[in-house]
């Protein structure tokens, strides 16, 4: 590539960072190995949320739904909860936010399928699997289309 074509790519993006904000992807943190218990659940609580995130985040910004998940954990007390609840009170939760009822319906359907192959709602789990494992997880839990688990 030439330097004229390189100069216009970066002030291109350059461009793009001002106007909309540059985007910020979660850090995730494996699970501690300590013996200490609030440790493990702090970084369990952000894993869970951040995947949560993820799946709100998908038919929108990521932004989007990085703010939809931390809005239902400041309402909820864990994702069982989000599970069984009615998806008008999650919808409420979120407020305004755009195609708020979709993200929900994903969100509950990813959350019951998990629960009914793990036989829980430790999160944590797809952090210790490998990139081609976890994206066989997620396909065999059928409910993602192509587009949102190539998203995932």
């Amino acid at each position: 590539m030439g330097d004229a074509i390189q100069q216009k790519v970066v002030s291109l993006i350059q461009t793009l960072d001002r106007r909309y904000g540059k985007i910020e992807r979660p850090t995730i943190v494996p699970p501690p190995a300590s013996a200490d218990a609030g440790a493990v659940a702090a970084v369990s609580a952000k894993n869970a949320q951040t995947i949560a995130g993820v799946v709100l985040g998908l038919h929108g910004p990521p932004v989007e739904g990085a703010e939809a998940a931390r809005k239902l954990m400041a309402h909820f007390v864990d994702w069982n909860e989000v599970r069984v609840s009615r998806p008008g009170t999650l919808v409420a939760v979120l407020g305004r936010q755009p195609r708020a009822q979709a993200r929900i319906a994903l969100l509950q359907r990813f959350l019951e399928a998990y629960f009914l192959r793990q036989r829980s709602l430790n999160l944590d789990y797809l952090y210790s699997l490998k990139g081609h494992e976890v994206r066989r997880f997620l396909s065999e839990l059928e409910v993602f289309d192509r587009e949102e688990l190539a998203a995932m």
